[in-house]
């Protein structure tokens, strides 16, 4: 059985009556909460500047709303209208994920903001996959799989999405053989930047799971940085095709495929979480 992860805005607010001469005015005050996370590190960002921009039509709407998060990185917006906005958030060193939320009841919750610290000279290439859920599951957890060395060929192959026999999760992972996996249980890759690429210094492993959050909703994050093993094989080249979605007549070398699964878990103590998505490949 297969569950969408759905973000599920919780309603939180305050309705205030006001008496004005022979008419009973109802006046309604949007009280909407949610939290500011490090990506990378799973901790609040305490400090950060939060914003809600109106994304609708009406003129007479107020076009943003400001506020700052506080101890542990949550935030408030104690006034905030009916409507669709852009939510995101602002600190120096850090570089935020903007979402799109909808305030539509009288007290929400907003979820998470995510971000991380970005650093120029090493993150250039980083490719960060951040996973976030509802309160409904109990938890989700993220699996990264991908060759454990080239797999250079002309004729590119993906992997069977689900394998019913093997794996961390029975009826979940793809077949293991001649994969590393990512996951709660591995969470670094054999290979440093360094082993793939000698003339680098940099000893930070080339794929990591950074965040493994089990008690929330997020975020789960696992962080590429490098290719995750040395290319035996770069001269290699055939057309494209369907095949790789590439058009024809276009040159490349098939190396192999990244996958990128997250399994949902309903309740807490599950061993084999039977509500599953399989989200896409990466090649």
């Amino acid at each position: 059985m297969k569950k969408k992860i759905i973000l599920i805005l919780v309603l939180l607010g305050s309705i205030f009556l006001v008496l004005g001469g022979c008419n009973l005015i109802a006046k309604v005050l949007i009280s909407v909460t949610g939290s500011v996370v490090d990506a990378k590190t799973g901790l609040g960002i305490e400090g950060a500047t939060v914003t809600l921009t109106y994304k609708g039509d009406d003129s007479s709407h107020r076009t943003s709303y400001i506020t700052t998060s506080g101890s542990g990185g949550s935030f408030t917006f104690s006034d905030a209208d009916y409507g669709e906005y852009n939510l995101t958030a602002e600190k120096a060193g850090y570089i935020f994920v903007p979402r799109d939320v909808y305030v539509s009841g009288l007290a929400q919750s907003l979820g998470t903001v995510t971000g991380f610290v970005y650093d120029s000279s090493k993150d250039q290439y980083t490719i960060s996959l951040i996973l976030l859920w509802n309160k409904t599951f109990q938890d989700v957890d993220a699996y990264l799989t991908f060759p454990d060395g080239d797999k250079t060929s002309t004729a590119p192959v993906l992997n069977t999405p689900y394998d019913t026999a093997s794996g961390p999760s029975t009826g979940f992972m793809p077949a293991t053989s001649g994969r590393e996996t990512i996951y709660w249980d591995n969470k670094t890759s054999d290979n440093t930047i360094h082993d793939v690429y000698p003339a680098e210094t940099d000893t930070r492993y080339a794929v990591q799971l950074d965040v493994d959050d089990r008690t929330g909703s997020g975020p789960e994050t696992i962080s590429i940085r490098s290719f995750p093993f040395a290319e035996t094989a770069t001269n290699s080249s055939t057309s494209g095709g369907a095949d790789t979605g590439l058009p024809a007549g276009t040159n490349y070398t098939w190396i192999g495929v990244m996958e990128y699964y997250a399994d949902a878990f309903s309740s807490a103590g599950n061993n084999v979480a039977s509500p599953t998505d399989y989200l896409s490949n990466m090649g």
